[in-house]
């Protein structure tokens, strides 16, 4: 199965959604797997190639809501600036 994703991307600095663009997932190996049928146009989630789950719109919305937040933490240069002086 074919689907739309997002990758992680760093720069060195950032960590970032990469651009949009196609990935090959498995869905079941021999009829086993995660979760049933999905249509094109379903929200999956994923764990490395696994569809492990279809997702509603809220679930999507609060994914995209706490995947900003978190980024925005991972990047913020304060946090990360502390972080040598907490570990030191």
């Amino acid at each position: 199965m074919v689907v739309e994703s997002r990758p992680l991307t760093w720069d060195g600095e950032t960590l970032a959604l990469g651009p949009a663009g196609t990935e090959t997932v498995v869905q079941s190996v021999d009829g086993i797997g995660m979760v049933g049928s999905v249509a094109p146009g379903d929200w999956v989630s994923m764990h490395w190639e696994w569809i492990c789950d279809r997702l509603t719109e809220p679930q999507v919305s609060r994914l995209r809501r706490y995947t900003e937040r978190h980024l925005a933490i991972v990047n913020d240069r304060s946090t990360r600036s502390a972080v040598p002086a907490l570990l030191g």
